[in-house]
């Protein structure tokens, strides 16, 4: 049985897209719309979360290093074994064995265009949690995109 942990979402971990609107008279320098905000079409929603979903060689990229921003210490990289994609949400999901990914962590990334080579690839997310995995466990893990307007 799967026990959640339960994190307070603030609207800074949620990825938007927002779109505005300023429409002014060059001659007179009068402003007409000013920063107006507006819908953003399903279709562009939909066209951005099937290039999420479509880029190429996904990987899962584990660090233990407690350094800000996007930088970390590799300790573990495996492919990505599934990519799903049902409306909005792309999730990217896989498994570590029992003998992978031993240790205490702190970073959980998803790389792009990657290999099995550390450092290879273009990183599209990181997680910064600590967590600790033992060889009595096997993992699935999943990263969820979910592309909003807002």
């Amino acid at each position: 049985m799967r026990k959640r942990l339960k994190k307070k979402i603030t609207s800074r971990d949620q990825p938007h897209v927002t779109c505005r609107w300023t429409i002014w008279d060059e001659v007179s320098g009068v402003v007409l719309v000013d920063d107006e905000p507006n819908f953003v079409a399903s279709d562009l929603l939909t066209l951005l979360a099937q290039t999420i979903e479509g880029v190429s060689d996904p990987y899962l990229v584990v660090g233990s290093d407690t350094a800000a921003g996007e930088v970390i210490t590799e300790v573990y990289r495996q492919q990505v074994s599934n990519v799903i994609r049902s409306g909005y949400l792309v999730r990217f999901r896989t498994q570590v064995l029992a003998a992978d990914c031993n240790g205490t962590h702190n970073k959980a990334c998803i790389y792009r265009n990657a290999t099995g080579t550390p450092g290879s690839g273009t990183m599209m997310n990181c997680l910064v949690q600590p967590w600790t995995k033992t060889n009595l466990m096997i993992l699935t893990v999943e990263c969820r995109f979910t592309v909003t307007s807002g």
